[in-house]
Parts: C-alpha cells; structure tokens; sequence
C-alpha cells in the first residue's frame, strides 16, 4: 500500500474533526455521550422526539441522510415505520384495518410492546406510543367483539344475533365489508351475498329497513328501530305465495289450502317444531330438516298425504 501523501493527511483529519463534530463532541446542546457512543440515558423517548422536533437535520449525521442508519448502523425506520417524521404511515391510527389492525394481524404485537412505544405490556409509554388496551382486550383477537359489545345494544342487533336461534347471523352477516370501510365514522351496511334474495338486485338498507334479503323473502323488512314481527302468527311478512323466493310456500296443496279455504299457516305447522329448524341456517336456501316435520302432529302427514279430520287422506303433492 503506497504512503499517504502529505496532501491527503490534512483532508483526513478535517473529515475526522467534522465527524467527530457532528456525534462526538460534548457541549452543551450534546444529547450523545462519546464516552459510551450512545444517546444520554433518558434520551427515549421523549428526549429524542423533542431534539428531533426541534432539529431532524442533526441528526442526520449520524443516522445517515436518509435516517437509514449511516455511521450509527441504527435506522430510524426500525421504530418509525414510516419514516423518520413519522411514528406510522399517515392515517395509521385513524384505519384500523389497513394499518395497524392489518400490521398486527400479520406481524404480531411483539414490536410494538417495548419500552419505548407502547410499553412492555402494551398499556402506553407517556410521550409515546398510547395504551393498546384502552381499546382491545389483549392479547387482541381480530374480532369485532375487541371494540364493540356483542350484540350491540343499538336497533334490532339482539334478536338478529340471538345465537341459540339464529345460529349463523354474525356480525359480518351485514357488515360484510369489513372494516375496509369501517374508519370513515358511519354504520356501513354491507350485506353478504350469502344472504340475496332472488329478486333482482341488490340487498339495500337505507337506515331503517331492508330489502330484498333472503331470510325476509325478499319482502321490505319492518323499522330496524322498532319494528317487530311475531314469527309465530306474522308468516306472510317473509312468505308469500309463488314468489319466486326460497321461502314462496307455492309447494303441494298450499295454494287451494291458503289462498282458497283461508287456512292460516299455523293451522297446519306447529310453530314449536318450526322453531328447531326455522332460523337456524339462513345461509341456506332450504330448511335444514323436510318443511312437513313442522306439520302438528294431528294433521297425520306422512310428507305425501294428510288424513285428518278435515277429510279423508288426500294426497298433497
């Protein structure tokens, strides 16, 4: 290796005193202790954020031009995630689902539960990152139950999400959208396609009733905020002869039965039998068991003919 020429030397060692400036040098203003090469012990968080505020540009320096760690070997990014200026992305706290829901969902929580951000267990760092369980129940499931009470308290959430008759509403039953949606402060109503009736179009809520929904036979369904159907004696509010629904009871002798004698439907099922099976899958287009188990037993159907009082056994289909 060739010597030095005596030109190079003083370019070196003005490089060297600039460096040793820039991070080494104690003085007032110093937030670096060059004995250990660190930060001053109460530097984080709130020393750095506070030096950073007043002067991003020193710390340059050390960190590199672009806070990617330079000469410190620290980046910046490591703990603001999106960039130096910023703890997160831009609107990170205000998304909950395509920014830190998303982020924990895939990475975990286990970076964001340090000392310095949102502490060790997760209840917030003063001048830093804020408490997790101020708004989740930790360790945090992806569930609408971590925010929200299930059911909620608000319209007709709680007959609708009534597990031990309704068995397959859930919250994204009508909030299929997620939370794509879910930051912008309104109730989004998307209803999954599970649940479409067979009319034409798109299920619609317009803040008050439904339409065109599969478990209401496409019917106009009552007020969401009071409304009220006795499912017991209210059957054409969701049925309606040869619709063209799932639930048209255009099947068999019903048209002569209903339409003709004016037989109400309770005069053939047993409402106690169509509660075993009447609500319990509504993602399904049929019943989960045969419709003629709901007939009361005093009809004597077979599931072809009746032999009854009525008459004599007729054939129904």
């Amino acid at each position: 290796m060739s010597a030095l020429t005596g030109s190079a030397v003083p370019s070196i060692l003005l490089a060297m005193l600039l460096l040793l400036s820039g991070c080494s040098s104690p003085n007032d203003q110093s937030t670096f202790d060059s004995n250990t090469g660190k930060h001053i012990a109460d530097w984080l968080p709130v020393g750095h954020m506070n030096a950073a505020t007043a002067n991003l540009d020193g710390c340059a320096d050390c960190h590199g031009a672009d806070f990617a760690g330079g000469i410190s070997k620290s980046s910046c990014g490591d703990c603001h995630m999106g960039g130096a200026t910023s703890v997160h992305p831009a609107g990170w706290v205000g998304d909950a689902c395509y920014n830190h829901g998303i982020y924990a969902q895939s990475n975990g929580t286990a970076a964001c539960a340090n000392v310095y951000c949102h502490g060790p267990d997760l209840a917030g760092v003063a001048g830093s990152g804020p408490s997790c369980i101020a708004c989740h129940t930790m360790p945090h499931a992806a569930n609408c139950g971590s925010c929200h009470a299930i059911p909620p308290a608000t319209g007709s959430h709680t007959i609708h999400m009534n597990s031990s008759v309704m068995r397959t509403v859930v919250c994204g039953s009508c909030h299929s959208s997620g939370c794509d949606r879910h930051d912008n402060g309104t109730n989004d109503v998307v209803i999954s396609r599970t649940f479409y009736a067979r009319s034409a179009g798109t299920v619609t809520f317009n803040g008050n009733t439904c339409t065109k929904v599969s478990c209401h036979g496409g019917t106009t369904t009552p007020n969401w905020n009071g409304g009220v159907i006795n499912v017991n004696t209210s059957c054409t509010s969701c049925h309606a002869y040869n619709s063209g629904e799932y639930n048209s009871f255009s099947s068999g002798q019903h048209d002569l039965h209903v339409n003709g004698e004016g037989y109400a439907c309770t005069d053939c099922h047993d409402v106690t039998l169509l509660g075993v099976n009447h609500f319990m899958h509504l993602e399904t287009p049929a019943m989960e068991g045969p419709a003629w188990r709901t007939i009361d037993p005093s009809i004597q159907y077979d599931g072809t003919t009746c032999a009854n009082p009525c008459h004599d056994p007729e054939q129904w289909r």
